[in-house]
Protein backbone atom coordinates (compact mmCIF):
# COMPACT_ATOMS: atom_id res chain seq x y z
CA UNK A 1 0.00 0.00 0.00
CA UNK A 2 2.76 2.34 0.44
CA UNK A 3 4.76 1.71 -2.51
CA UNK A 4 1.78 2.15 -4.25
CA UNK A 5 1.31 5.46 -2.68
CA UNK A 6 5.18 6.65 -3.20
CA UNK A 7 4.11 5.77 -6.84
CA UNK A 8 0.97 7.63 -6.97
CA UNK A 9 3.48 10.24 -5.71
CA UNK A 10 5.93 10.17 -8.39
CA UNK A 11 8.37 8.26 -6.40
CA UNK A 12 10.17 5.87 -8.36
CA UNK A 13 11.04 2.31 -6.98
CA UNK A 14 14.78 2.58 -6.68
CA UNK A 15 13.58 5.47 -4.58
CA UNK A 16 11.56 3.11 -2.32
CA UNK A 17 13.93 2.00 -0.31
CA UNK A 18 15.88 4.96 0.52
CA UNK A 19 13.30 7.17 1.29
CA UNK A 20 12.75 5.66 4.82
CA UNK A 21 16.26 5.20 5.14
CA UNK A 22 17.41 8.06 6.54
CA UNK A 23 18.06 7.00 10.61
CA UNK A 24 16.60 8.12 14.21
CA UNK A 25 15.73 6.45 16.87
CA UNK A 26 13.01 4.61 15.52
CA UNK A 27 15.36 3.03 12.78
CA UNK A 28 13.55 5.35 9.68
CA UNK A 29 12.30 8.37 8.44
CA UNK A 30 9.31 9.04 10.91
CA UNK A 31 9.01 12.80 9.42
CA UNK A 32 8.73 11.32 5.95
CA UNK A 33 6.45 8.51 6.79
CA UNK A 34 4.25 10.94 8.46
CA UNK A 35 3.50 12.72 5.29
CA UNK A 36 3.58 9.87 2.88
CA UNK A 37 1.05 8.12 5.40
CA UNK A 38 -0.96 11.22 5.76
CA UNK A 39 -1.21 11.41 1.97
CA UNK A 40 -2.23 7.89 1.33
CA UNK A 41 -4.84 7.97 4.44
CA UNK A 42 -6.54 11.92 2.57
CA UNK A 43 -6.34 9.71 -0.63
CA UNK A 44 -8.43 6.51 0.16
CA UNK A 45 -10.24 8.13 2.91
CA UNK A 46 -9.07 5.45 5.49
CA UNK A 47 -7.23 5.73 8.77
CA UNK A 48 -3.98 4.44 8.56
CA UNK A 49 -1.07 4.02 11.67
CA UNK A 50 2.73 4.01 11.66
CA UNK A 51 4.24 1.61 14.41
CA UNK A 52 7.55 0.58 15.38
CA UNK A 53 9.30 -2.92 15.62
CA UNK A 54 7.53 -3.73 18.97
CA UNK A 55 3.79 -2.63 17.68
CA UNK A 56 3.63 0.68 19.72
CA UNK A 57 1.56 3.20 17.96
CA UNK A 58 3.83 6.23 16.61
CA UNK A 59 1.46 8.13 14.63
CA UNK A 60 -1.95 7.58 14.18
CA UNK A 61 -3.71 9.75 10.96
CA UNK A 62 -7.04 9.93 13.74
CA UNK A 63 -5.16 10.38 16.38
CA UNK A 64 -6.85 7.98 17.82
CA UNK A 65 -3.30 6.44 19.20
CA UNK A 66 -3.89 3.01 17.36
CA UNK A 67 -7.29 1.64 18.11
CA UNK A 68 -9.63 2.36 15.98
CA UNK A 69 -12.81 4.46 17.63
CA UNK A 70 -15.08 1.27 17.13
CA UNK A 71 -12.52 -1.12 19.28
CA UNK A 72 -12.39 1.60 21.63
CA UNK A 73 -16.41 2.21 22.70
CA UNK A 74 -16.45 -1.93 22.13
CA UNK A 75 -13.60 -2.17 25.16
CA UNK A 76 -15.37 0.56 27.00
CA UNK A 77 -18.20 -1.73 27.21
CA UNK A 78 -16.72 -5.07 27.41
CA UNK A 79 -14.92 -6.49 30.51
CA UNK A 80 -12.40 -8.36 27.52
CA UNK A 81 -9.96 -5.85 26.60
CA UNK A 82 -8.89 -6.38 23.38
CA UNK A 83 -5.05 -5.93 22.52
CA UNK A 84 -4.60 -4.04 18.62
CA UNK A 85 -1.28 -3.22 19.26
CA UNK A 86 -0.72 -7.47 19.28
CA UNK A 87 -2.95 -7.62 16.17
CA UNK A 88 -1.28 -4.77 14.33
CA UNK A 89 2.20 -6.16 14.96
CA UNK A 90 0.83 -9.45 13.47
CA UNK A 91 -0.28 -8.06 10.63
CA UNK A 92 3.61 -6.12 9.73
CA UNK A 93 5.36 -9.57 10.31
CA UNK A 94 3.17 -11.66 8.30
CA UNK A 95 3.22 -8.79 5.06
CA UNK A 96 7.08 -8.86 6.24
CA UNK A 97 6.68 -12.84 5.25
CA UNK A 98 4.60 -12.56 2.42
CA UNK A 99 6.41 -10.27 0.21
CA UNK A 100 5.63 -6.34 1.56
CA UNK A 101 1.57 -6.36 1.80
CA UNK A 102 -0.58 -8.26 4.44
CA UNK A 103 -4.71 -7.96 4.66
CA UNK A 104 -6.22 -9.33 7.52
CA UNK A 105 -9.17 -9.49 9.96
CA UNK A 106 -9.06 -8.06 13.46
CA UNK A 107 -10.58 -9.55 16.48
CA UNK A 108 -13.86 -8.12 15.60
CA UNK A 109 -14.00 -8.68 12.09
CA UNK A 110 -12.62 -5.60 10.59
CA UNK A 111 -10.09 -5.75 7.63
CA UNK A 112 -6.57 -4.02 7.98
CA UNK A 113 -3.87 -4.30 5.73
CA UNK A 114 -0.11 -3.90 6.52
CA UNK A 115 3.20 -3.39 4.97
CA UNK A 116 6.53 -3.65 6.50
CA UNK A 117 8.99 0.01 6.64
CA UNK A 118 12.69 -1.77 6.29
CA UNK A 119 16.12 -0.04 7.26
CA UNK A 120 19.12 -1.11 6.39
CA UNK A 121 17.56 -5.17 5.77
CA UNK A 122 15.54 -5.31 8.60
CA UNK A 123 11.76 -4.48 9.49
CA UNK A 124 11.90 -1.31 11.59
CA UNK A 125 8.68 -0.90 12.15
CA UNK A 126 4.87 -1.06 9.26
CA UNK A 127 2.14 1.27 8.17
CA UNK A 128 -1.53 -0.34 8.80
CA UNK A 129 -4.71 0.80 7.08
CA UNK A 130 -7.91 -0.01 8.41
CA UNK A 131 -10.15 -0.98 9.98
CA UNK A 132 -12.83 -0.98 7.37
CA UNK A 133 -16.40 -3.00 6.56
CA UNK A 134 -16.22 -5.11 3.82
CA UNK A 135 -19.73 -5.88 3.82
CA UNK A 136 -23.10 -3.63 4.29
CA UNK A 137 -23.83 -2.43 7.75
CA UNK A 138 -27.18 -3.81 7.42
CA UNK A 139 -25.71 -7.35 6.82
CA UNK A 140 -24.76 -6.89 10.61
CA UNK A 141 -28.18 -5.66 12.03
CA UNK A 142 -29.64 -8.11 13.89
CA UNK A 143 -33.82 -8.95 13.03
CA UNK A 144 -36.48 -8.77 15.49
CA UNK A 145 -39.41 -10.51 16.24
CA UNK A 146 -41.80 -8.51 18.98
CA UNK A 147 -44.25 -11.06 19.78
CA UNK A 148 -48.03 -10.24 20.93
CA UNK A 149 -48.30 -9.78 24.59
CA UNK A 150 -50.08 -12.42 26.86
CA UNK A 151 -53.33 -10.41 28.24
CA UNK A 152 -53.11 -12.40 31.05
CA UNK A 153 -56.49 -13.10 31.21
CA UNK A 154 -56.57 -16.68 32.70
CA UNK A 155 -54.43 -15.51 35.25
CA UNK A 156 -56.96 -12.92 36.76
CA UNK A 157 -58.33 -14.24 40.33
CA UNK A 158 -62.20 -14.44 41.03
CA UNK A 159 -61.65 -10.63 42.94
CA UNK A 160 -60.49 -9.17 40.26
CA UNK A 161 -62.60 -10.15 37.61
CA UNK A 162 -65.04 -7.10 38.37
CA UNK A 163 -62.56 -4.95 37.87
CA UNK A 164 -60.22 -6.16 35.12
CA UNK A 165 -61.40 -5.40 31.36
CA UNK A 166 -60.94 -8.01 29.56
CA UNK A 167 -60.99 -5.88 25.92
CA UNK A 168 -58.72 -3.36 26.82
CA UNK A 169 -56.28 -5.76 28.46
CA UNK A 170 -56.90 -7.51 25.07
CA UNK A 171 -55.84 -4.25 23.01
CA UNK A 172 -53.14 -3.66 25.37
CA UNK A 173 -51.67 -6.55 24.67
CA UNK A 174 -51.43 -5.90 20.82
CA UNK A 175 -50.72 -2.63 20.74
CA UNK A 176 -47.84 -2.41 23.76
CA UNK A 177 -45.52 -4.93 21.22
CA UNK A 178 -46.33 -2.39 17.83
CA UNK A 179 -45.47 0.67 19.49
CA UNK A 180 -42.42 -1.41 20.72
CA UNK A 181 -41.59 -2.50 16.92
CA UNK A 182 -42.36 0.90 16.01
CA UNK A 183 -39.65 2.30 18.48
CA UNK A 184 -36.89 -0.26 17.29
CA UNK A 185 -37.78 0.61 14.06
CA UNK A 186 -37.02 4.63 14.74
CA UNK A 187 -33.59 3.82 16.22
CA UNK A 188 -32.03 2.62 13.03
CA UNK A 189 -30.48 -0.26 15.21
CA UNK A 190 -31.80 -2.79 14.17
CA UNK A 191 -32.33 -4.99 10.74
CA UNK A 192 -36.47 -6.33 9.79
CA UNK A 193 -38.63 -5.47 13.17
CA UNK A 194 -41.96 -6.76 13.32
CA UNK A 195 -44.66 -7.84 15.58
CA UNK A 196 -44.94 -11.79 15.13
CA UNK A 197 -48.46 -13.08 15.43
CA UNK A 198 -49.72 -15.75 18.21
Amino acid sequence: MVQKAMVLLGIGKSEVMTYFMKQDDVGFDLEKAKKCVETYSRAVGVNCIIIDAQGETLYDTDGGGGACRFCKRIQSISKNRLSCPKVHLYGSYQAERFGGKYIFFCPMGLVHWASPLFAEGMMRGAVLGGPVLMVEPEEFLMDVGVAVFDPGLDEIDDDEEETTNHQIRLAESRYAPYLLAETLIRSGNWGIVYVMPN
